[in-house]
């Protein structure tokens, strides 16, 4: 499976993400470098001005771009072997984060405990007493106040 690797940037001092047009991976003492498209002019950033974040392979349900820093809201649908439609089972709100080598989302409830569901499990998959899907839809980022839908 391939898929197109692409980065944003959040500038922290223009509050705002930006297209990253180059990064140059600098060695030793090196900071990292980002160039970033803003309408059609280019600037340059430093490690520590910006935060870099991926591009997962995914796209919601409205199509838009999951990256890391994204707040989806996970809908969970359940269907019975003998059934045809799909059940609204549950949702709960998660962070795309990239750890460990693989990207996932994760949350943690109101009692502290957290759990993560990762990307490469299947947006749909078939057991042996139904099928299970779930659908994402990007509520806003890590970076800004998410509104109460």
């Amino acid at each position: 499976m391939s898929r197109e690797i692409k980065y944003r940037a959040w500038v922290k001092e223009r509050q705002a993400y930006f297209p990253v047009s180059n990064l140059f991976w600098g060695g030793g003492d090196t900071p990292l470098k980002v160039e970033i498209s803003d309408n059609g002019s280019y600037r340059e950033y430093i490690n520590g001005e910006v935060i870099i974040e991926q591009y997962t392979g995914r796209k919601d349900k409205n199509g838009k771009e999951i990256c890391e820093g994204d707040v989806c809201r996970l809908t969970y649908y359940t269907k019975s072997k003998k059934e045809r439609k799909w059940h609204k089972h549950s949702e709960d709100i998660n962070v795309v984060e990239f750890e460990d080598g693989y990207f996932k989302f994760s949350n943690t409830d109101k009692y502290g405990i957290g759990s993560e569901l990762s990307f490469s499990d299947c947006y749909e998959f078939s057991t042996a007493d139904g099928s299970y899907k779930y659908e994402a839809e990007i509520l806003g980022n890590i970076h800004k106040e998410i509104k109460k839908c």
